[in-house]
């Protein structure tokens, strides 16, 4: 009886100290990578040939989604500029770049340009 209940506390143990190590193994890197680097900047490496004949994780990545955005200038011929970025429609920008030019003084404020998903510099 003694020997059985050994037997199977050490079969137990066996199991528990197994684990440990496989959990200790990837250090918290995730699938497909392993810890390299040294401490304290330790950085997680693609496993060679991982994903390689479909042993790849079952999770799909992320698609990253592009934010259109316009943006415009407007001017006055006193020198007076309104700008703006990041706004969700064409319509929506050119009033807020002559609602600017106008806040700064501007009597006779013209549109000058419109963008999309671009940058302006206006000298």
């Amino acid at each position: 009886m003694k020997l059985r209940y050994l037997s199977v506390l050490a079969l137990l143990f066996s199991a528990a100290v197994q684990a440990v190590q496989a959990v200790q193994a990837e250090q918290g890197c995730p699938d497909g990578l392993y810890p390299g680097g040294a401490a304290p900047a330790q950085i997680c490496i693609p496993v060679p040939g991982y994903g390689i004949g479909g042993n790849t994780s079952t999770a799909a990545a992320p698609q990253a989604a592009w934010a259109l955005t316009w943006g415009a200038v407007a001017l006055s011929s006193t020198g007076e500029i309104g700008a703006i970025t990041g706004q969700p429609s064409e319509s929506k920008a050119k009033r807020e770049a002559l609602a600017r030019c106008a806040g700064y003084g501007g009597k006779d404020c013209k549109l000058n340009l419109a963008y999309k998903n671009q940058c302006v510099v206006v000298v």
